[in-house]
């Protein structure tokens, strides 16, 4: 059964990867640039045909990984790189090519809005869609428009951040954007979250306080909300569930603390997670608690 990508979705987007042997694989290899920043060649594998095509170049800062973001389909994949701010790199997997796409200096990629179209977020916070086939880009949604929507429910932006920006979510075949402040999250701390519907981006209110957590996933139905802790002695190792509509709280795997994290995400009607190096799957209601990964002695 095909899969589709996503930051929600890594443990089946290497699955599908595997399967679809006649799909692509972007794999780096770096070489020091003269700035002491990397250059990386990315090279666009056929495992069919036991071929290898050169897609481009990009400087990457020293040290920092490099992530490709395929779109739904798996036609086309972006990365962005802290060394070069003001380009996007765009692979065309069905041409075989590479393009350079200008942005807005620190304009950040939040995420494939469509097959081919990417949202964008500039500086003063405006969103904007780029289309990687024409170049183009247009204004999908106006800064000043979330901050009306915040104010006409009386939702405070007073605080430490409160800065309106996007992340997405994965939903089994598309992403799903939201709105929130992405400090207050990074932060596992409490926040306005707001959705943007598709088409036109039209705002709804999901919580005018959403309590988030540290590596957090929402599933495909984005009605549950699956996370872990993060520091060392707060319940790092744990596996906890939170169903958005009926606000409650399920401990799926009790925590040890441990020194690692748990590092819990959905897979299907399942939740996937890290115990002991190991890798485990347990139900939504706690039970069938698998080890998967080694394979269990018969």
């Amino acid at each position: 059964m095909r899969r589709g990508p996503g930051k929600a979705s890594w443990f089946e987007k290497g699955r599908l990867l595997m399967e679809r042997v006649v799909s692509p694989r972007f794999l780096p290899w770096k070489r020091k640039a003269p700035t002491g920043d990397d250059i990386e060649t990315f090279w666009l594998l056929e495992l069919s045909s036991d071929s290898a095509t050169p897609l481009g170049n990009i400087s990457q800062g020293k040290g920092i990984g490099s992530t490709f973001r395929p779109s739904s389909d798996f036609h086309f994949g972006f990365n962005m790189t802290v060394a070069s701010p003001d380009m996007l790199f765009v692979c065309d997997l069905e041409k075989k090519r590479g393009t350079y796409l200008k942005v807005e200096t620190r304009e950040g990629a939040v995420g494939w809005w469509d097959n081919q179209t990417i949202l964008l977020q500039n500086q003063t916070n405006d969103f904007r869609l780029l289309d990687v086939v024409s170049g183009r880009s247009s204004v999908l949604l106006r800064a000043t428009n979330v901050v009306a929507f915040l104010d006409q429910r009386g939702i405070d932006r007073v605080g430490l951040g409160r800065r309106p920006s996007a992340f997405a979510e994965w939903n089994g075949r598309e992403y799903e954007f939201y709105i929130t402040d992405t400090y207050q999250k990074w932060l596992a701390d409490e926040s306005f979250l707001l959705k943007m519907e598709r088409p036109d981006a039209r705002l709804a209110l999901v919580s005018p306080s959403f309590k988030f957590e540290w590596s957090d996933h929402f599933d495909e139905s984005q009605r549950y909300y699956v996370y872990n802790g993060r520091e060392i002695g707060k319940r790092s190792d744990g596996v906890f569930l939170r169903d958005l509509k009926t606000k409650t709280q399920r401990t799926l795997v009790e925590p040890e603390d441990a020194k690692y994290m748990s590092i819990p995400n959905f897979y299907g009607p399942n939740v996937i997670y890290i115990r002991s190096n190991q890798l485990w799957r347990i139900d939504f209601n706690g039970s069938n608690n698998v080890r998967l990964f080694p394979p269990p002695e018969r």
